[in-house]
């Protein structure tokens, strides 16, 4: 027994971390091991003897543990276990986890045996564990929150009373948030939870470096204070003891605010703590940051479409005007064509009869001169008005394959006169004219005649034009080259301008100055260019590129214009006469092809208003298709000329447009058309009328 109880005392001895104490029922201290007298502070020879409850034992507990002692001692209970807070020497408490054996004595007498283990570490681990899941969920509902965007200040509140419930935070629940002003210059408070009114108020405005949250913001770094220090600069009567946290809120190196936390008096700075605090400031900040920015975009959303509106009232308003400009320069121009053209006819058409009747040389000469100068000022203004009426948009293309050989035949015959004068000699075009063009044949014509007749004009006496052809990939160019004194650079810098001359007054040489620019603009709206290469001493060359076209088909077939049936003075009876009035040659033959499909109708065909009331005089057509854009004179002013007819009133006439507005459609209806049909042309619908309107013809015959 003696060797077996040895051999228990060096255990106990030795244990190093289990605390042993003996005592008897009374609570007297047998035996005190080392172990205990390093956890509780008690050396062997303080403890034995005493009593281990007054000890060790909390005085509000003490009562309780006599108790339960000796109902362990009555009842014969052989152990029991439990984890306590016990007190050290000086007076600290410690968490133990503490097991009581009950053991007979040799004595008789119960002996109490109590083995306490510090369990202090797993406690605060356990703490640490428990802390660090508390705030990981209050980051997550935070960045849910914040994700979720809600009202700024709202926001805020709700996060700021969600960290405030942190159990550590939680010991004194006051906080606040400050917003940077504008100027960054002061900090105001934003939102507040549990703030006393006197902070509230004297805190509505912090200025930079002034008291806790105003240095975090001046420093950007973290301010802490375990009590109200000299730092505190806020104070009122009454205030309480407390310590702070003051965390900046930064975003991308700018200071957006500053968060203020209060803590107990006395409290102790924790790097874990801290590391957390830093990730809800910097949630915080980012929300802040997108906030402003959101904010930010709206009032410049708001601006944007102000300046829009702004914007659109002057577009509309220039719009506006525009519109009654161009009405203005169109009435304008109606009227001034009118308005010189009648004193223009009378002055030439005199001056044509004094010319018949002129027998004397001088009064010849001088009527000569009248018709010169008529004529001249005639050009003048057709080439005004008609660069006026492009520049107003009045001018309108038709694009059909033109055969530049047959055009420029007909353009050396008019010029020939002129260059025989001079005597300029015309080198016929080359075989690489042999080609056709996508052009409107008008207009194409009048721009080759401009620049063959500047040729003629500006070239030397006796000097010569020749005419080139090449193709350009798609395209076709046309060169007419002069023997002329050429251009410099800066005379060739100042062509196709309005009423540029390039010193040609000088010389005497008649023009207006109008035909180059008039001849850019109908090249540009055919889709093609216009240029000029030039050296000085050794003539010109002017150059017209326009898109290639496939040769059209059915050659043979009378050319698009012309009367398609022998003038003879006699109306043949066994057909129905079918006027056409179209410009375009491809839906000319396209008309032509779809009324060959009905026996007893004969197509008569005019390319230009004029030549179409010709044929309407001769030939008293049943029906007229009419297209509405045309040269010289529009659609409407044709019928206008029908219906003004006793002999021609009550034919129907039938328009064929690509004008297809309701608006235009409206206009066609008002204006007397039997039909409105749009292109491209739906022949059915076309044979269809053409049907219903001759046998309705028929029928009343």
């Amino acid at each position: 027994m003696r060797e077996t109880d040895a051999r228990f005392q060096q255990l106990f001895e030795q244990i190093p971390t289990v605390a042993v104490q003996g005592y008897a029922a009374d609570g007297t201290v047998r035996y005190w091991n080392p172990a205990s007298e390093r956890l509780y502070g008690y050396s062997a020879d303080e403890a034995i003897g005493r009593n281990l409850v007054d000890l060790i034992i909390p005085p509000a507990m003490r009562a309780e543990v006599r108790v339960a002692v000796r109902e362990m001692v009555d009842k014969g209970l052989p152990h029991a276990a439990e984890e306590l807070q016990l007190m050290r020497k000086d007076g600290s408490l410690v968490p133990v986890y503490s097991s009581h054996v009950v053991l007979d004595g040799i004595d008789g007498e119960s002996e109490l045996y109590c083995l306490d283990i510090d369990v202090s570490e797993s406690k605060l681990n356990e703490e640490r564990l428990s802390q660090e899941h508390e705030q990981q969920i209050v980051l997550r509902e935070m960045l849910e929150d914040v994700v979720e965007g809600g009202p700024l200040q709202e926001t805020l509140a709700r996060c700021l009373a969600r960290l405030l419930a942190v159990s550590w935070l939680s010991l004194l629940p006051k906080g606040g948030i400050f917003l940077a002003d504008e100027a960054g210059e002061a900090l105001e408070l934003l939102v507040s939870h549990e703030l006393s009114p006197e902070i509230q108020t004297l805190c509505a405005r912090v200025a930079l470096g002034h008291c806790h949250c105003g240095r975090a913001a001046a420093t950007r770094e973290m301010q802490f204070s375990h009590c109200v220090d000299e730092r505190h600069e806020t104070r009122y009567t009454g205030m309480a003891e407390h310590g702070h946290y003051n965390l900046p809120l930064l975003s991308e190196g700018e200071l957006l605010g500053v968060m203020v936390l209060y803590l107990p008096h006395g409290f102790e700075r924790d790097s874990d703590k801290e590391q957390f605090l830093n990730s809800v400031a910097g949630i915080l900040a980012g929300f802040i940051r997108r906030k402003h920015a959101d904010e930010a975009l709206i009032r410049l959303n708001e601006e944007l479409e102000q300046r829009v509106a702004e914007r659109t009232a002057d577009l509309f308003s220039a719009l506006q005007a525009a519109e009654q400009s161009n009405r203005a320069k169109s009435d304008f121009l109606n009227r001034m064509s009118h308005e010189l053209r009648t004193p223009l006819n009378a002055i030439l058409g005199f001056g044509q009869l004094l010319e018949l009747s002129a027998d004397d040389p001088e009064q010849a000469d001088n009527v000569q001169e009248i018709l010169h100068a008529g004529r001249h000022l005639l050009e003048l203004i057709n080439e005004v008005l008609d660069l006026a009426r492009i520049e107003a948009g009045k001018v309108t293309i038709s694009r059909e394959p033109v055969s530049l050989s047959s055009l420029l035949a007909e353009c050396l015959t008019l010029i020939g006169p002129l260059a025989d004068e001079r005597g300029i000699s015309i080198i016929e075009p080359d075989q690489g004219c042999d080609r056709y063009v996508s052009a409107d044949r008008t207009r194409l014509k009048q721009v080759l005649l401009n620049l063959l007749s500047n040729a003629v004009k500006y070239n030397r006496e006796q000097g010569s034009v020749r005419i080139l052809c090449a193709p350009e990939d798609a395209t076709l160019q046309v060169r007419i080259r002069d023997t002329g004194p050429g251009l410099t650079a800066e005379q060739q810098a100042r062509l196709f301008t309005a009423f540029e001359r390039l010193d040609a007054d000088r010389d005497a040489i008649e023009g207006t100055g109008i035909g180059l620019a008039l001849s850019k603009t109908l090249v540009t709206l055919m889709d093609g260019e216009i240029g000029a290469e030039s050296t000085l001493g050794q003539g010109s060359v002017f150059w017209v590129r326009l898109p290639a076209s496939a040769a059209p088909e059915n050659l043979d077939d009378p050319p698009p214009g012309q009367q398609s049936v022998p003038d003879t003075g006699v109306v043949d009876q066994s057909h129905v006469d079918v006027l056409c009035i179209e410009d375009n040659p491809a839906n000319l033959r396209l008309i032509e092809r779809a009324l060959a499909r009905r026996e007893g109708l004969r197509l008569l065909a005019a390319n230009a208003p004029a030549s179409g009331l010709e044929l309407v005089a001769v030939y008293n057509p049943s029906l007229i298709l009419l297209d509405i854009n045309l040269p010289d004179m529009d659609g409407y002013q044709v019928m206008d000329r029908l219906q003004a007819d006793p002999a021609t009133r009550d034919i129907p006439v039938v328009a064929i447009s690509a004008n297809a507005m309701p608006s235009d459609l409206q206009r066609g209806e008002a204006a007397g058309f039997k039909h409105y049909l749009t292109k491209p042309i739906d022949l059915e619908r076309l044979l269809q009328v053409v049907d219903e309107i001759i046998d309705a013809r028929g029928a009343e015959e």
